[in-house]
């Protein structure tokens, strides 16, 4: 597999990762007595914080390369 090829898939699975930790987070802050409205912005925060990280993760072991 060649670089491109590599960095697709890890893209595609941090971005998978971040969606269900977002997911879990918004369901987990709506079970704990958010407002709806609260709720997303939790997931909304919890998927980006774990996209973040996840990127800047794979990014570096790439450049240890």
């Amino acid at each position: 597999m060649n670089g491109t090829t590599t960095r697709t898939i890890w893209f595609a699975f941090v971005i998978l990762a971040g969606a269900f930790v977002g997911t879990a987070g918004g369901m987990l802050s709506f079970a704990g007595g958010a407002r709806a409205a609260n709720a997303v912005l939790a997931g909304g925060g919890a998927f980006v914080t774990a996209t973040t990280l996840g990127l800047l993760m794979v990014t570096f072991l790439h450049e240890r390369e």
